[in-house]
């Protein structure tokens, strides 16, 4: 069984790159949205502190 190699064109690789980025980003901004830092502090310091 033999595997052809995908050629990706450089192109092509600039795209790919562009749109993982915008994935990245989105998935950052929602996770920004869902968890807001000072109620996750609190949440860590009742657990952790003791």
């Amino acid at each position: 069984m033999s595997k052809k190699k995908e050629k990706i064109f450089e192109d092509e690789l600039e795209d790919l790159l562009d749109q993982t980025f915008e994935n990245q980003d989105m998935i950052h901004h929602k996770c920004q949205i869902r968890d807001d830092p000072a109620k996750k502090q609190a949440e860590w310091k009742k657990k952790y502190d003791r």
